[in-house]
């Protein structure tokens, strides 16, 4: 099955997650520096900035480690194609948007998974293609759907 149909919506999401994230930390860093600036009145005031700048910094690159991995498989399309069980769903909320939830593949490993769909709930059987780090992807098919859940 050909999927560079799926890779622009998977690609549009993680460039808009990235720069987003990319947005917040510029902003908390100007934050902190205005507000030692303004409110610090001594000499001590430069080492407070440069020490929560750097600790700031460091503290966002980790949370964003997994964006960075995926820098060259987003770039390149390598994307990891799933299939598997949802055993975390996400049923709240309006009818379809951006929902994360867990698939257990038969290998046992479980995947969180980020993408836009109607309510999911435990159990239904999906085929899933997505960014192997951050988990940013599209539902290719839903392969079985639980009967118990009303779907």
């Amino acid at each position: 099955m050909d999927y560079s149909g799926f890779h622009l919506i998977i690609l549009s999401r993680y460039i808009f997650s990235f720069l987003g994230l990319i947005f917040i930390s510029i902003f908390l860093i100007w934050g902190t520096i205005y507000l030692i600036k303004r409110f610090i009145k001594n000499k001590i005031k430069y080492m407070l900035i440069g020490a929560s700048v750097i600790i700031l910094s460091l503290t966002l690159i980790y949370l964003s480690l997994d964006f960075y991995k995926d820098i060259p498989n987003a770039i390149n399309s390598n994307y990891e194609i799933v299939t598997g069980v949802v055993v975390v769903g996400n049923n709240g909320g309006r009818a379809a948007e951006v929902r994360d939830f867990k698939i257990k593949k038969e290998n046992g490993e479980i995947v969180t998974v980020v993408a836009l769909s109607e309510p999911l709930f435990g159990g239904e059987t999906m085929e899933v293609i997505l960014l192997p780090n951050t988990g940013y992807g599209v539902i290719i098919r839903i392969i079985e759907s639980d009967t118990n859940t009303g779907k």
